[in-house]
């Protein structure tokens, strides 16, 4: 018999430190505050709603250094 699932859902405001423009690793920062309502959670999905207009989220698997690095248009050595 396949394992089922319960519809459990968990909602936060959270607020993240003010940063200096750039790109900032904050998934640290993101599970310090919602760790207690997901602790038990195996699967599930993970809606993030910027608030604020001159913000950008951009999800990444973090494996490579370069990941952060904004290239050059038309750069022959862009790395992937």
């Amino acid at each position: 018999m396949a394992p089922t699932y319960g519809a459990d859902r968990f909602q936060r405001e959270i607020k993240l430190k003010t940063r200096s423009k750039g790109c900032h690793l904050v998934t640290n920062e993101i599970m310090a505050q919602i760790e207690e309502g997901v602790k038990n959670t195996k699967v599930g999905i993970l809606h993030l709603f910027l608030q604020h207009t001159s913000a950008a989220l951009s999800l990444n698997e973090n494996a490579s250094q370069y990941t952060k690095l904004k290239q050059p248009e038309n750069s022959r050595n862009y790395r992937n």
